[in-house]
């Protein structure tokens, strides 16, 4: 925020040519922000060692380099929900229990995040702060829920997390596509307006379909007996 806002001495992009004065320097904003660090931490650390140990006790099994794997499928999920929302759950159990191997397919995850990170670094060499800020804030508002560090957190993922994250691409699809809109000629305007509102017609048809499933606590069980796996459930002592 401090660099889109001017207020650093480190630009990106068209705002290299700014010369604004009163730049400050970095220890400075960060001098500014301790007292919020500092209480930010002090939570964070409650949280984790008041965490329900029998059930942190089952999560930390699974070893470091799965855990990583997860963060990356994590990271791909919650891009993927955004974009386009399908097959919500309450609960994302973990693909398997731990000591088990980890699915084959799950591979592709740090792959695809690779990908992204490259698709960052190139962004910033070439100059577009939209892109970096808009990344930078949905990648920094998750990194602590990816469940790198052991959680007492029954599921892969949580849709909840991702309420904050996401402003960081509502931010660069805003942008982007408002620029991109307004270079366009009237027919393609008209055809962009259409696709727009088919979008938003399916995220308002979406969301009134899963009210059915939220209607109480059974109905909502109910769903997610229906499409895991007894054993798993059972493994994972998930209370259905």
């Amino acid at each position: 925020m401090d660099v889109i806002l001017n207020r650093s001495s480190f630009v990106i992009g068209d705002k290299a040519t700014d010369h604004t004065p009163g730049r400050m320097s970095w220890g400075y904003l960060l001098l500014e922000k301790l007292p919020f660090l500092l209480f930010a931490l002090f939570a964070g650390l409650l949280m984790y060692v008041h965490q329900n140990e029998t059930a942190k006790e089952v999560w930390t099994g699974y070893p470091f380099s799965q855990r990583l794997v997860f963060a990356c499928y994590s990271l791909a999920d919650y891009f993927g929900k955004t974009v386009f929302p399908v097959n919500l759950l309450y609960l994302y159990p973990f693909p398997m229990k731990p000591g088990q191997e980890l699915p084959v397919h799950f591979l592709i995850y740090p792959v695809l995040i690779l990908g992204l990170v490259a698709f960052l670094i190139k962004t910033i060499k070439r100059t577009h702060w939209q892109a970096v800020f808009g990344l930078l804030f949905f990648l920094i508002n998750l990194v602590l829920v990816l469940h790198v560090l052991a959680m007492s957190r029954a599921a892969i993922v949580a849709d909840r997390y991702i309420y904050l994250a996401d402003m960081g691409l509502f931010f660069m699809a805003s942008w982007y596509g408002v620029t991109w809109f307004q270079k366009q000629k009237a027919g393609t305007r008209k055809w962009a307006t259409v696709t727009a509102l088919c979008y938003l017609l399916y995220l308002g048809g979406y969301a009134h379909y899963r009210t059915y499933a939220w209607k109480d606590s059974e109905t909502l069980k109910k769903e997610l007996r229906e499409l895991i796996d007894d054993d798993l459930l059972k493994q994972n002592s998930y209370d259905l």
